[in-house]
């Protein structure tokens, strides 16, 4: 929805919000500058602690599986 995406594999969650509809722009920005957040729930099921920049790679496997 507006473009927000998520995927959850194996205990691994990987989203990106890349727009919300109560901010009007006139444009959507553009897919590539999405920050993405990557958690594990297995061991942080309140998903407190994003670990994209300490994991890149599962991230990346992850984008990679939503596409």
């Amino acid at each position: 929805m507006f473009g927000n995406r998520g995927i959850y594999h194996n205990g691994l969650t990987a989203v990106t919000k890349h727009a919300v509809p109560w901010v009007v722009t006139g444009q959507m920005p553009a897919f590539k500058d999405d920050v993405w957040e990557f958690y594990c729930t297995n061991t942080d099921w309140t998903r407190a602690r994003d670990l994209a920049k300490e994991m890149p790679d599962k991230l990346h496997d992850l984008q990679r599986l939503f596409a």
